[in-house]
């Protein structure tokens, strides 16, 4: 019987990827009832990363996900169809484009953070104050030192 400080291998990557995939479907779902139905969180997830970034390029978006060009483009199609994004030509070097959020889709991110922090509260309720700071840490730890994978 394994003691409850040892960690079997491989455990925290699954434990990761269940709790990762409980919160996006829980998101996905009110963003499709408190937003708008035609989005999924992969266009939110776009969304989010070019609000945060104000403005990102097609491989930006491509690493951000982890999707294919080609799957990035039908996800940006989308969201050009429903006015949340436009395309911009950079002034300096016109083979870049940049992605840029419309006036409208800033308005869905404040709508969307609204829920979006009350999923975290949710999720983070069993942790004492410490221990959100504390898991708060890690993750921005871990964050910093997976991005240039």
């Amino acid at each position: 019987m394994t003691k409850r400080s040892e960690i079997p291998e491989g455990s925290t990557l699954y434990l990761l990827s269940v709790i990762n995939k409980r919160i996006r479907r829980r998101l996905e779902l009110q963003l499709k009832s408190h937003v708008d139905s035609r989005l999924s969180i992969s266009h939110a997830d776009i969304v989010f990363f070019t609000h945060l970034n104000q403005r990102a390029t097609i491989s930006d978006l491509t690493r951000h996900l982890g999707v294919t060009k080609s799957t990035m483009t039908v996800l940006i199609r989308k969201l050009e169809e429903l006015k949340l994004i436009q395309r911009l030509t950079d002034s300096k070097d016109r083979r870049t484009t940049w992605i840029t959020l419309t006036a409208q889709a800033e308005e869905l991110t404040y709508q969307a953070k609204g829920f979006g922090a009350e999923t975290e509260k949710q999720l983070l309720s069993p942790l004492s104050a410490d221990d959100r700071l504390t898991f708060v840490r890690i993750l921005h730890t871990l964050k910093h030192h997976t991005d240039a994978w």
